[in-house]
């Protein structure tokens, strides 16, 4: 933020804009995460890093609550649900729905392994 004068803004104008965005983002970070403990939403859904905060909450407001019921989805369900927080491409959605699928596979080749 070295040469700030831009549009009017000098650095203290843009430093207080830069930390009220930050504080905004984290109050809200931390309103999400306390929504995605109330709703019970499972821990592997919410390890799954192919999902924003904004998408699991709104996931999980729909019952989708664990990582096998993302799986279950199809590409259309998924983009319907989130399609509004940037889950705009099918191909992308269906990539999503196979990364959290991935377990079953791992889970197939296990106790094939074991037999």
């Amino acid at each position: 933020m070295k040469n700030c004068r831009y549009s009017g803004f000098d650095i203290d104008i843009a430093t207080e804009i830069h930390n009220r965005a930050v504080e905004f983002v984290d109050a809200e970070n931390k309103r999400i995460e306390s929504e995605l403990v109330r709703l019970n939403v499972s821990n592997d859904l919410r390890q799954f890093e192919y999902l924003s905060l904004p998408m699991m909450l709104k996931l999980a407001e729909n019952e989708i609550l664990k990582l096998d019921d993302l799986a279950e989805l199809d590409s259309e369900e998924l983009m319907n649900l989130i399609g509004e927080l940037g889950l705009d491409d099918e191909v992308e959605a269906g990539n999503i729905i196979m990364a959290a699928r991935a377990h079953w596979f791992e889970e197939d080749k296990t106790s094939e392994d074991a037999s």
